[in-house]
């Protein structure tokens, strides 16, 4: 298994576990979907971020003259990496909070 195949398991097994459809929702729900949708969009970030990290990122081996993306485009992957964090990071102090089993 290679790295980011690895990454992208973990992401997955921890979104699974944390079930992050909202409580008050089940699956058959109007709009649950959609919400998985989203979800399933933010789960692969990370993965995706990494796919971009290596050809474009400013670390080691690039030449004098490489010119990575631009500062939107930084922000963008900034952006959505705090997003991620943060959803699975509350998601999990609140099931703390209420001692909602995860594993």
């Amino acid at each position: 298994m290679d790295r980011l195949e690895g990454g992208s398991s973990i992401i997955a097994k921890t979104a699974d576990a944390l079930n992050l459809l909202p409580a008050n929702r089940q699956e058959t729900d109007q709009g649950a979907e959609a919400i998985k949708a989203v979800l399933g969009n933010l789960r692969a970030r990370p993965s995706k971020l990494a796919e971009i990290r290596n050809p474009f990122g400013s670390g080691h081996g690039k030449s004098a003259s490489f010119q990575g993306l631009e500062e939107r485009h930084a922000k963008l992957t900034v952006g959505s990496s705090i997003t991620f964090v943060d959803l699975i990071w509350s998601t999990h102090e609140e099931q703390q909070k209420t001692e909602t089993k995860v594993i």
